[in-house]
């Protein structure tokens, strides 16, 4: 698809998803391919060491005992995590978005904090870093299931589930579901053609609003 992320969340925004997909707050934390970033979900869950109440997404699997979540995670998928707070310490290091690098993975989404920046080759996406590793205040309980993403206390935010598409690029990252692609991609291109005729226009002279009511309906 080529388009921006922007033009992706005015599609969505018009097959009426209010949020457009937009996992907020959520910005780039290495560097980044030239070209935006398309692949399918693969999801993992965590809470607060303290959460004795928090049920998992009943579609997850929760990882077998001396088992590493980072070993089972989906190959050649975009890795979505998510924690039921937002806590100081990170859920990802290096050597996990090592592991997942090998297994294929093309960038990690954290609704939380990475570390070891400077050790992530691999497109990585945070609402923030850390120095303290996962282990201080977080635990796994599932991979593979429906998870909320970029969620306030209420619980809003943007459902993710397994196979659904993230799409990322240096604004941010967007997701939405698997059977909504093809709908995307038409309306992205009429977007795209909009916007250029608008800014063609408005680079003659003519008005925004005059160039918004013809272009953009």
């Amino acid at each position: 698809m080529d388009a921006d992320v922007d033009k992706v969340s005015d599609a969505l925004v018009k097959l009426g998803y209010s949020h457009g997909g937009y996992l907020c707050d959520i910005t780039p934390r290495t560097p980044l391919p030239k070209t935006p970033i398309i692949a399918p979900a693969t999801t993992v869950q965590f809470i607060t060491t303290s959460n004795t109440t928090f049920h998992p997404s009943p579609t997850s699997t929760a990882p077998p005992v001396g088992a590493h979540f980072a070993d089972l995670i989906a190959p050649d998928h975009a890795v979505v995590i998510t924690q039921d707070k937002y806590t100081s310490n990170a859920l990802v290091g290096g050597l996990v978005v090592a592991r997942m690098r090998e297994l294929g993975a093309p960038l990690v989404v954290v609704d939380g904090r990475v570390r070891d920046v400077p050790e992530l080759k691999l497109p990585a996406y945070a609402r923030g870093t850390s120095t303290i590793g996962a282990g201080a205040g977080s635990k796994i309980v599932g991979v593979g299931g429906d998870v909320v993403v970029a969620g306030g206390e209420k619980g809003e935010g943007v459902r993710v589930c397994e196979g659904d598409w993230v799409f990322a690029d240096e604004q941010g990252v967007v997701a939405f579901p698997r059977a909504v692609l093809g709908k995307v991609i038409e309306l992205v291109r009429g977007v795209v053609q909009a916007d250029r005729e608008v800014l063609r226009d408005v680079l003659c002279g003519r008005g925004l609003a005059e160039a918004f009511r013809e272009h953009r309906g």
